[in-house]
């Protein structure tokens, strides 16, 4: 399995046990990962505060402080954190622990001691379909912009479409009007013959205008 599609993405791994850090840190390691070993729950959530991860891997049992439950209920009400998928890793195989971890908001469960292979294939799995949520959420912020500045720009043409329109209303009524005089100095001159006065084509010509 290519290692090059997660290559170099960061991995929070919560454990109180130093040698199981150890060997997770280890392993993900030599799969080009940059990772970061965390001790407690209470430490987790002080350090996603500054820095985001593309997964976290948490252990459930961490005397004597929060266990795996809590912290990942109070990750996932983080802004910082909450699209970060969790992974679970513990000796608590029960189904009923299960149930409980994904009810905490975890998006995958792996019992100790682990497979190696298991371990990759998952972490790739949840790193990659949060890569796609996050380019498709980019793509969605570009789109929604563009459909503001295509309903602004059209806003603006229609605005310039409606004055465009009360002007040619305007010049049409002015050419309606010069047609009307031309009418009457046509009738007046018609009329010179029936003796039709100055002040009667004056006041037609202010009728029109």
């Amino acid at each position: 399995m290519s290692m090059d599609e997660i290559k170099g993405s960061t991995v929070f791994v919560v454990d109180d046990n130093v040698e199981n850090l150890r060997v997770l840190v280890s392993y993900l390691k030599e799969l080009k990962l940059t990772v970061v070993p965390v001790r407690s729950g209470e430490e987790i959530l002080e350090l996603v505060r500054k820095r985001t991860p593309d997964i976290i891997l948490l252990d459930i049992m961490m005397p004597p402080g929060m266990d795996g439950y809590e912290t990942c209920l109070k990750l996932k009400a983080m802004d910082a954190a909450r699209d970060v998928p969790v992974i679970f890793m513990s000796a608590l195989n029960e189904t009923v622990d299960k149930v409980k971890g994904f009810n905490s908001g975890a998006v995958d469960y792996i019992s100790k001691p682990f497979e190696a292979e298991e371990l990759f294939a998952r972490v790739k799995t949840h790193v990659l379909i949060r890569r796609l949520q996050k380019e498709l959420q980019d793509a969605n912020t570009t789109l929604e912009k563009r459909v503001i500045e295509r309903t602004w720009e059209l806003s603006l043409a229609n605005d310039a479409l409606t004055t465009q329109i009360e002007e040619r209303k305007r010049i049409e009524e002015a050419l309606r009007k010069v047609n009307r005089a031309y009418k009457v100095l046509t009738d007046f001159n018609q009329a010179l013959i029936g003796k039709q006065t100055e002040e009667q084509l004056g006041e037609e010509l202010c009728r029109i205008i």
